[in-house]
């Protein structure tokens, strides 16, 4: 009778905590490690108007067909027709780019990144406003690398605090440059478990 009592305690508390969930649609762990909502899908601004025309250089599709020559056509972000070496089937307006010598290829993703954190940059210690400062200027930095770097898209995982899910708007606003970037928020962890090491305690969730 006592086994079957704490069965139906327990499945009741899981009920709860699914009914919780499902009604605050996700608010309770949004508290935990992010501002509500910032887990939303957002569009990206199209891009300059007008027509974009690479050309001169070689095309690697990441589709298993051979590297070859071609021009890649863009309308604003979209890419709207990859013509044979030679061939000028695009706009008169176009903005043409001359990439002869070079290869053009998709833009490579990063699965997991902490754009806050940075090599030779003295931790801030418990001063958790001063880590903010550097984590904001740390990632400003690093989404320039990316970009520099071929990769046009980053899934951050455990970056500190609210820094990349307001990076992440701001480079949908076009105010600072950086790739697209898929926010997953602060890590979740035992304590002494997995990526604590070395970490102060201004890193976890109850700073």
């Amino acid at each position: 009778m006592k086994k079957l009592l704490k069965k139906s305690v327990f499945l009741c508390l899981i009920g709860v905590f699914i009914f919780l969930l499902v009604s605050f649609n996700g608010e309770i762990f949004g508290q935990l490690t992010s501002i509500s909502g910032t887990r939303v899908p957002r569009r990206f601004k199209p891009g300059p108007e007008g027509t974009t025309v690479i050309t001169g250089g070689r095309i690697f599709d990441g589709t298993g067909a051979a590297v070859r020559s071609g021009t890649i056509v863009l309308e604003r972000n979209k890419i709207k027709a990859i013509l044979p070496a030679g061939s000028k089937d695009w706009p008169k307006d176009a903005k043409v780019i001359n990439v002869a010598g070079k290869t053009v290829m998709p833009g490579l993703i990063a699965m997991q990144e902490q754009i806050t954190k940075a090599k030779g940059v003295i931790d801030a210690g418990p001063n958790v406003k001063t880590y903010e400062v550097l984590g904001t200027i740390n990632a400003i930095e690093r989404l320039k690398w990316y970009i520099e770097s071929g990769i046009t898209s980053i899934r951050d995982i455990g970056s500190h605090g609210h820094i990349p899910f307001r990076l992440k708007d701001l480079i949908i606003q076009n105010r600072v440059f950086g790739p697209r970037l898929f926010t997953a928020g602060q890590l979740i962890t035992s304590t002494g478990g997995h990526s604590t090491e070395g970490m102060w305690y201004g890193n976890f969730i109850n700073e």
